[in-house]
Parts: structure tokens; sequence; C-alpha cells
């Protein structure tokens, strides 16, 4: 009888234990890859070296709130700053660059027209899209 209790116990304290390292699993969640942006050095002078500050700060803003259900109050007054300084920087460009920062200007557009309860996650994804886009443009001419 006694080893029967034993026997229990330790089967209940090695169930225990994985319960508590799946949990554990489940609320920690898979470990996504570190961000990594390329420097501003690295985008090439003109419209993209002149581009570089806005693009690289969205592309930490779509890291920061990737995966949220709803943007934090602060996000719309930044994309609209961000908005701005694209809009100054299109004035100069190039055909091939300036649809690519067209395309991140209506990203914003989208999300701040969507804000509170009416916030799609898919709007934060679109963005990431084509900041990446003109992102890997511009670093791939340097």
């Amino acid at each position: 009888m006694r080893i029967r209790v034993l026997i229990s116990l330790a089967v209940a304290t090695v169930a225990t234990a994985a319960a508590v390292v799946v949990g554990v699993a489940v609320i920690d969640g898979p470990r996504r890859p570190p961000l990594r942006l390329p420097a501003a050095s690295a985008f090439p002078a003109g419209t993209c070296r002149d581009a570089a500050d806005a693009v690289l700060a969205l592309g930490r803003f779509t890291y920061d709130n990737a995966g949220a259900s709803r943007l934090p109050a602060a996000s719309y007054p930044f994309l609209r700053q961000r908005a701005e300084q694209l809009v100054a920087v299109r004035e100069g460009a190039e055909q091939a660059l300036s649809g690519r920062i067209d395309a991140v200007l209506t990203a914003i557009g989208f999300l701040r027209l969507r804000p509170g309860k009416a916030y799609d996650p898919q709007l934060l994804r679109d963005l990431e899209t084509t900041r990446a886009d003109l992102q890997q443009t511009c670093v791939s001419q340097a």
C-alpha cells in the first residue's frame, strides 16, 4: 500500500511539472526573431536617405505592435508625423520610389482611419509589407 502511494505521488509530481512547463510555453508563446533594421547610413543619398528615418521608425512601430488587437492612442499622432515626413520626401522622388512611398502613405492612411474597435490587425501587416518594400528598394540601390 505504501509503495502505491509513493508511486501515485511521484506520478502526480511529474504530471504537475509537465503541466507547468506546457503552461509556460503556451503563455510565453513562440519566440519571434529580433527586429533587424539596416542603419540609416545604408540608405543611399537622396530620396532614400531622406526617407530613412520615417521608414526605420515605421519598422520599429510595426514590430512593436504586431499582434496587438488595438493600437495605443499615441500611435495615431506618430503615424501622422511619419506620413508628413514621407509626403515631404515624395516631392522630389523619382517615379519608382514615388509609387512605393505612395503605397506606404496609403497604408498609413487606412490605419489612421480605423482606430479603436474599428482597428484591423491586417492594416498593420499591410503597412509593414509596403514599408519593407520601400526599405528593400532603397537599401538594394546602395
